[in-house]
């Protein structure tokens, strides 16, 4: 029996006596969830201290040779469960460094003092909230919840591992030459883009930023009825200008496509930036944004002279357009009509142009609805005000979950080891595995080693197998 069942054992009938005693202080339904929870989360924090325990015994019995035990020490880590106490064996391995085998294991950045789900957790919630109401909400919801400075800095942090990495794959493309080798296909990409203006605040000078939102899709499919989704929809988020805007998203679509054949369309308002995107994409086009098309016109012309304007300004037919607005006598025909000459070549209907005929598209227009949902909502409303670096990371934040990306920039997670330098519990279980599969003599040992192997480099899973099987666990 491992020695850790009877230590599991005697935390349960510790926490049941103890829930016994402070039952009878319960009077209210919600004092009885508070109670329970409250156990049941000690519970937990208990069972997950033991395993770690165990995990990093049964790492200290493969360690590479040459590596020296020094000490034991304590780390403190906040997790969903509450705090951890994990008490993991210090080495100093062949070329003199401290080496922790359970961080490496649990893949664990050195110095961060939370758990990656806690983590991500926080900063979900700050992405979605002011980090106030998500402190308190968070409060109701764990043992130890972290402040409002914690949450602002954790968001700052996982914000800014986004933009490095945006720019670094930016830098590759731009400036090292080194062309991503996207394979997807695809015969029509709409790319729409759009800009939102917050307030900054203790930034002299300077009393507003755009926070520009790019967002690419090949199509739509449908939800329901009467609605539909963009398909494989891809947000992009930056503060910086034109140039880093367009770049970031194609060298971000050059990881996933090839768009040799493709024909981009792109489409926005009539702002500078907006239209220089096409430039980025081969033979790509520019529609003006029908939002933008329709409120001019609706501006200066009664209803049903607007809306045949707008009709006949998707034909293409410019001149009746600028015919009917010029004989308006609202004070602002005369403007309206010099914008929709300057936009001439954004009002024809993307799908009757070449390349985008016949093929039962539907009509753009994302980016309203995108600029409220990803960005307005949580960095433009109740008063908010930003630095221009607080308003990049939140950006970027808020772009990663949109992007379902958020996992790989948590900064409580250490980066990915090279593949030479695998955690040492896990190189003598592939030397097993490459014996036992070589010879095959013995099924069962190539067994063993195969499962011990299976979940790739991932060090922790194949051990959390080892530990549970002779305590009588399933793992699958």
């Amino acid at each position: 029996m491992p020695a850790y069942q009877p230590r599991i054992a005697a935390l349960v009938t510790e926490v049941v006596s103890e829930l016994g005693r402070r039952l009878a202080e319960v009077k209210e339904l919600s004092q009885l969830e508070h109670l329970v929870r409250e156990v049941g989360l000690r519970l937990a924090r208990g069972v997950a201290e033991m395993v770690l325990e165990s995990l990093d015994l049964l790492l200290s019995r493969q360690r590479p040779a040459g590596w020296r035990e020094k000490d034991v020490r304590t780390r403190t880590l906040e997790s969903t469960v509450g705090t951890l106490h994990l008490k993991r064996r210090r080495y100093r391995d062949a070329e003199g460094r401290w080496r922790y085998p359970l961080d490496e294991a649990l893949k664990l950045a050195p110095q961060v003092q939370v758990t990656p789900a806690l983590q991500r957790l926080m900063v979900e919630m700050s992405s979605q909230m002011p980090f106030e109401a998500a402190s308190r909400l968070l409060r109701e919801l764990m043992p130890t919840a972290p402040a409002r400075s914690t949450l602002h800095r954790h968001l700052g942090r996982v914000g800014q591992a986004c933009h490095q990495a945006d720019e670094r794959q930016r830098q590759e493309v731009f400036v090292a030459g080194k062309v991503p080798a996207g394979t997807r296909k695809v015969p029509v990409l709409m790319i729409e883009a759009d800009g939102k203006w917050v307030r900054l605040q203790r930034t002299p000078g300077q009393r507003s930023l755009e926070v520009k939102l790019a967002l690419a899709y090949e199509g739509w499919e449908r939800e329901g009825l009467e609605r539909w989704r963009l398909r494989d929809k891809q947000v992009y988020v930056s503060t910086g200008d034109a140039v880093e805007v367009w770049e970031g998203l194609s060298a971000r679509l050059a990881q996933h496509y090839d768009l040799s054949g493709t024909r981009v369309a792109t489409a926005g308002d009539a702002a500078a930036w907006v239209k220089q995107g096409r430039e980025h994409f081969q033979d790509a086009i520019w529609q003006l944004d029908r939002f933008h098309l329709a409120r001019p016109l609706h501006r200066v012309l009664p209803e049903e002279a607007a809306v045949a304007a707008y009709r006949a300004a998707c034909r293409g037919d410019l001149e009746s357009v600028l015919e009917v607005v010029r004989q308006s006598s609202h004070p602002k025909a005369g403007e309206v009509a010099t914008y929709l000459a300057n936009q001439r070549q954004g009002l024809l209907d993307y799908r009757r142009r070449e390349g985008f005929a016949d093929l039962e598209l539907r009509g753009m227009g994302a980016t309203e609805g995108n600029i409220d949902k990803v960005l307005a909502t949580r960095m433009g409303k109740r008063g908010m005000a930003w630095t221009p670096a607080g308003a990049r990371r939140m950006g970027k934040v808020l772009q990663a979950c949109r992007n379902d990306e958020l996992e790989r920039h948590l900064t409580a997670t250490a980066p990915q080891r090279d593949r030479h330098a695998e955690e040492p519990a896990i190189r003598p279980l592939r030397r097993q595995a490459a014996a036992a599969i070589s010879t095959r003599s013995d099924p069962q040992d190539w067994l063993r080693a195969s499962i011990a192997t299976a979940t790739g480099t991932d060090g922790f899973g194949p051990l959390l197998r080892r530990i549970a099987r002779p305590a009588g666990f399933a793992l699958n």
